[in-house]
C-alpha cells in the first residue's frame, strides 16, 4: 500500500506542461480588429496575404528549450533557457497606421523585429506556416512596441509586405490540474480503505 502511495504521489508531481499561447488582442487604432490564426493549419504568411487593417497572431514552436543563445532586441536569453515563441503580422493593402495589443498565457522574454534576428530565428517558426519575403520582414524606424510583462503594445506603419514581429514567452509551469487529479485518487482511496474496513 505504501508503494502504491508513493508511486501515486510521483506521478502526480510530474505534470505535464501546458503549451504557452496567445489569449487575445485588441487593436486600438486604424479600423481592423485582431485576428488570431490556428497555426496548425497550413498556411502562408509574409507579403499580401491578407490585405486588411487587422492585426494578426500565431504560436509558433512551443516549449522549446534552447541549444544555441537566442538574440532579441536589446539583449540575449541563454541557451538552456525553455521557451515560446509567437508571431504578430500588420499586412494592409495601403499605406496605413495601426496601433493595438497582443497578451500571452506566458511572461514576455523578449521581441525580435529585426530582418537579420528573424531570419537567424525561424527555426523557432511554427511546421505548417510558410514564411516568405522573408528578407523584407521587421520593423522599420518609426515603428514603436512596448512590452509589459504578458502583453506587447504596437503603434507601426506599414504597407505590401507589412509589419512582423516574433514574441518569446516564457515555457509555462506545470499544469495544476495533476496535482488536483493526485488529491482525488488519494480521496478515492481512501474512501475504498474505509469501505473495505466496514465490511
Amino acid at each position: 500500500m505504501k508503494k502504491f502511495l508513493f508511486a501515486l504521489f510521483a506521478a502526480g508531481m510530474v505534470a505535464s506542461a501546458a503549451d504557452a499561447s496567445v489569449v487575445g488582442g485588441t487593436v486600438t487604432l486604424g479600423g481592423g480588429s485582431f485576428v488570431e490564426l490556428d497555426s496548425t493549419v497550413p498556411m502562408t504568411i509574409g507579403k499580401d496575404n491578407f490585405n486588411t487593417l487587422d492585426m494578426y497572431a500565431f504560436d509558433e514552436l512551443q516549449d522549446y528549450t534552447l541549444t544555441s543563445d537566442l538574440y532579441v532586441d536589446g539583449g540575449v536569453i541563454s541557451a538552456g533557457k525553455t521557451v515560446s515563441s509567437h508571431y504578430v503580422a500588420y499586412d494592409p493593402l495601403l499605406w496605413s497606421r495601426q496601433a493595438g495589443s497582443v497578451s500571452f498565457s506566458g511572461k514576455i522574454l523578449g521581441v525580435i523585429s529585426t530582418t537579420d534576428s528573424l531570419l537567424a530565428s525561424d527555426f523557432l517558426g511554427a511546421p505548417a506556416v510558410s514564411y516568405v519575403s522573408i528578407i523584407e520582414r521587421g520593423l522599420e524606424g518609426w515603428d514603436r512596441y512596448r512590452v509589459s510583462d504578458k502583453t506587447v503594445d504596437v503603434s507601426w506603419w506599414a504597407s505590401t509586405p507589412g509589419d512582423y514581429m516574433r514574441v518569446i514567452t516564457v515555457a509555462p509551469v506545470p499544469l495544476p490540474a495533476a496535482g488536483l487529479l493526485m488529491v482525488g485518487a488519494l480521496g478515492s482511496l481512501a474512501a475504498v480503505r474505509r469501505r473495505r474496513k466496514s465490511a
